[in-house]
């Protein structure tokens, strides 16, 4: 399963708590009093909302889906743009969804475990994934965004190299401004090509 890429604001019940994500490695949100939704179906999830917090039409919508996300769309591996105004954490997740009771009172108790990386700036930033970090709800999937920042997000992808090594380098200028390196096989063939391609298609689009 490819990795994906979410926006993640550290705003739980609107009370700023990046130092505290970043201190003890985690991200969360609010609607605490929804409980544990561990075992909790989407239908479950909108009456612990709809009861606890009273949500009325499309009020609903930000809380639901943020919280199915961190639920369950975000997997292990997958990587997080946390804003903290000008400064973009990334973060790739370690671990599956949480309930925190410690945190209940806080109200940041939906929790997922993460390692942090790179801090950037959103000046750094392809214009495309600035306007989408505009967007005002708690998580996002930004996934579309995820093959011009995945240069960003780690300095080195591992590659797998053929038995002898024979690998070869290739900058390759995916749009005006942005080269990406490709690295390949010396001696692929016209049908590895295809699958190559094939393959970055299903990682970026699916």
């Amino acid at each position: 399963m490819p990795n994906k890429l979410y926006l993640f604001r550290p705003n739980p019940a609107k009370v700023p708590r990046i130092n505290e994500f970043l201190e003890n490695n985690l991200v969360g949100a609010g609607w605490s009093k929804t409980g544990n939704l561990s075992n909790k179906s989407k239908d479950e999830i909108r009456e612990l909302l709809i009861s606890n917090y009273h949500y009325i039409g499309n009020q609903i919508i930000n809380p639901l889906s943020s919280l199915l996300l961190i639920k369950e769309t975000i997997k292990e591996g997958d990587w997080l743009l946390v804003p903290d105004e000008e400064c973009i954490h990334t973060a790739q997740v370690v671990g599956g969804y949480e309930f925190n009771k410690d945190a209940v009172e806080g109200d940041f108790a939906h929790q997922r475990k993460v390692k942090w990386g790179k801090e950037l700036q959103r000046e750094e930033l392809p214009e495309a994934v600035r306007k989408s970090l505009r967007y005002i709800g708690t998580v996002a999937n930004l996934s579309k965004h995820m093959y011009v920042m995945a240069p960003l997000l780690v300095d080195h992808v591992p590659i797998l190299a053929s038995k002898n090594n024979e690998l070869m380098t290739a900058d390759f200028e995916i749009r005006p401004g942005l080269t990406v390196p490709v690295v390949t096989p010396r001696d692929m063939s016209e049908k590895e090509a295809t699958r190559l391609g094939e393959f970055i298609k299903l990682r970026i689009f699916d």
